[in-house]
C-alpha cells in the first residue's frame, strides 16, 4: 500500500502544479482584458498613460510590501544573530582561566592559539567570508546567516536571470561588512572569467561577439550600463504599449499577437548567433500566420468596438506589435548579459522607475494634471479592478510564472502559454460583456492558433527531455544549476 501511495501522491502534487501554472496563465490574459475595461467601460474612463502610471504605482506599493520590508526585516535578524554569536564567543574567551596550569599545558595551549591564529590568518589572506571567520572564533554560524532567504528563490527564478550580482573581472572586491563598529574591508577573491562569456557558447556573427567583449574589456561600467538601458527600455516599451493597446484593439487581438514571441525569440538567436532553427518552427508560423488571419480578416468589416475597422484600431494593433518586439528583445537581452548576473528585484525596481518617470513626464503635458476631476466619478468596482490589475495580475503573475518554473521547469511552463488566448476570448465575453468572436471562421483560426503554438512548445519539451535523458548527469546538474 504505501508503495502505491508514494506515485499517487506525486501524480497529485504534478497535476495540482500544472492547474497553478495555469492560474498564471490566467492571470496573464487578465492584464489585457482589465486594462480594456478601466479604459473603455469605466465612468469615466481612464487615460491610457495615466493608466501606465496608476498600474505602475500600486505595482511598487506592492512590491514594497511583500519583498523591500520583509527583506529589511530578514536582513535585521541575520544580523543580531551574528552578533549575539560573535558576543557569546568572545565571553567563553574572557573567562578567567580556572587554577593555575600544569607545567606541559602552558606550552600546548600556546601551541594550540599559535596554530588557531595561524589557520584564522590563512582564512583571512583567502579572503572567505562571515562562516569562516565565526570558526575561528569557536561557535557555529547560524543556518540563516548564508542568506538563503525564501521569497529570493521566486525572484531568481527567471530563466536567463542569475541570482547573484557578478564581481569585477580581474583581481579582488573589496566587501564591507555589515556589523556595527567593523569599518574594516576585507578582499575577496572574484571568480575567474573565461575567455569568451560574453554570449552563449556560439559567437555572434560579423565578429560582433570580439567586439562586445573588447567593450567590456576596455570599459566595463559603460558596458553593464548599455545592458542597464537596453533592458530598461524594452521593458518600459512593451508594458506601456501593452497596457495602451487594449483602449484601441480588442484583447484577444494584443493576446494573438504577443504569442509570436515564441518564434521571435530563436529567429532573433538565428540571425545574431548562428544557431540552427528547429524545423518545426516553419509549418508552426506558418499555421500561426494561417490561424491569425482567419481571425483578423473578417474583423476588418465588423462594426463592433475593438474591431480592426479604423485607423485607431490599427494604431492598436500597432502597439501589439510593439510589445511583442519588447519582449522578445527582452529576453534575448537578458539571455546574453547573463555573465553580468544583474541582481532580479534591482532590475524589477529599475524598470519600474523607468516605466513611471517615463510615462508620467508624458502623461502631465498630454493629459492634464487634474487627476482628481477625471477619477471622480470611479466606483468601489472600478478601484477595485485597478488595485487587482496593479498588484495580483501585475506583480501576482509574475510571482506565480516564476515559482511554476522552479517546480515544473521552463518547458513545462512553456506548454501552456496558448491557453492565454483562449483565457482572453472568455474574460472578454463575462467581464467585457462583448466577443470578438462572430464567425466560424474566427472560431477555427483561434483554435489553429493555440495548437500551432502548443504543438511547437510542445515539440521543443520532448527534445528537451531527450537531451536530458542523454546527458551526463553531470552536464545535467550543471544545467539545473544554472536554470535555478
Amino acid at each position: 500500500m504505501g508503495g502505491r501511495q508514494g506515485p499517487r501522491r506525486a501524480s497529485w502534487g504534478l497535476l495540482l502544479w500544472l492547474l497553478f501554472a495555469l492560474g498564471a496563465q490566467f492571470l496573464v490574459a487578465l492584464f489585457s482584458t482589465l486594462a480594456r475595461y478601466l479604459q473603455t467601460t469605466s465612468e469615466p474612463p481612464v487615460p491610457p498613460m495615466r493608466l501606465v502610471v496608476l498600474v505602475v504605482l500600486i505595482s511598487l506599493g506592492t512590491m514594497l510590501v511583500f519583498h523591500a520590508l520583509p527583506s529589511l526585516a530578514w536582513a535585521s535578524i541575520q544580523r543580531q544573530r551574528r552578533r549575539a554569536a560573535r558576543a557569546q564567543a568572545g565571553q567563553q574567551q574572557q573567562l578567567p582561566l580556572q587554577g593555575m596550569p600544569a607545567k606541559g599545558q602552558d606550552s600546548c595551549s600556546k601551541a594550540s592559539s599559535g596554530a588557531k591564529s595561524a589557520a584564522c590568518s590563512s582564512i583571512g589572506s583567502r579572503g572567505s567570508g562571515e562562516g569562516d571567520e565565526e570558526a575561528c572564533l569557536g561557535v557555529a554560524a547560524p543556518a540563516e546567516a548564508e542568506g538563503a532567504r525564501p521569497w529570493q528563490a521566486v525572484g531568481a527564478s527567471l530563466p536567463g536571470t542569475p541570482k547573484e550580482s557578478a564581481g569585477s573581472a580581474q583581481g579582488t572586491e573589496v566587501e564591507q561588512d555589515e556589523d556595527e563598529g567593523s569599518t574594516a574591508p576585507r578582499l575577496v577573491a572574484a571568480p575567474a572569467r573565461g575567455p569568451t562569456s560574453i554570449r552563449a557558447e556560439l559567437p555572434l556573427r560579423r565578429r560582433l561577439s570580439a567586439r562586445f567583449e573588447q567593450l567590456e574589456r576596455q570599459r566595463p561600467r559603460l558596458y553593464r550600463g548599455l545592458a542597464l538601458f537596453a533592458l530598461m527600455a524594452a521593458c518600459a516599451g512593451g508594458t506601456a504599449a501593452q497596457l495602451i493597446a487594449p483602449r484601441y484593439v480588442a484583447a484577444p487581438v494584443v493576446q494573438l499577437v504577443s504569442l509570436f514571441q515564441v518564434l521571435g525569440v530563436p529567429l532573433v538567436q538565428w540571425l545574431l548567433l548562428g544557431l540552427s532553427l528547429p524545423w518545426t518552427i516553419w509549418p508552426a508560423a506558418a499555421l500561426m500566420l494561417g490561424g491569425s488571419a482567419m481571425y483578423v480578416v473578417p474583423s476588418i468589416s465588423q462594426t463592433d468596438a475593438g474591431s480592426l475597422n479604423s485607423p485607431s484600431a490599427w494604431f492598436g494593433f500597432g502597439l501589439s506589435l510593439l510589445a511583442m518586439a519588447s519582449a522578445v528583445t527582452f529576453l534575448c537581452v537578458i539571455q546574453a548579459t547573463r555573465h553580468c548576473a544583474f541582481k532580479i528585484w534591482v532590475l524589477q525596481y529599475l524598470f519600474i522607475f523607468s516605466v513611471l518617470f517615463t510615462m508620467l513626464a508624458l502623461s502631465l503635458p498630454i493629459e492634464g494634471t487634474d487627476w482628481a476631476a477625471q477619477l471622480a466619478g470611479w466606483g468601489a468596482t472600478d478601484w477595485c479592478l485597478l488595485a487587482l490589475l496593479g498588484s495580483l495580475v501585475y506583480v501576482g503573475s509574475n510571482f506565480a510564472i516564476q515559482i511554476a518554473i522552479l517546480r515544473l521547469g521552463a518547458p513545462t511552463v512553456a506548454l501552456l502559454v496558448g491557453a492565454r488566448l483562449v483565457f482572453t476570448v472568455f474574460q472578454s465575453w463575462t467581464i467585457l460583456g462583448t466577443s470578438s468572436l462572430h464567425t466560424g471562421t474566427q472560431v477555427a483560426g483561434i483554435v489553429v492558433t493555440t495548437v500551432a503554438v502548443t504543438g511547437y512548445v510542445g515539440w521543443q519539451w520532448v527534445v528537451a527531455r531527450q537531451r536530458d535523458k542523454n546527458a551526463p548527469a553531470s552536464v545535467a546538474g550543471a544545467q539545473a544549476a544554472q536554470q535555478l
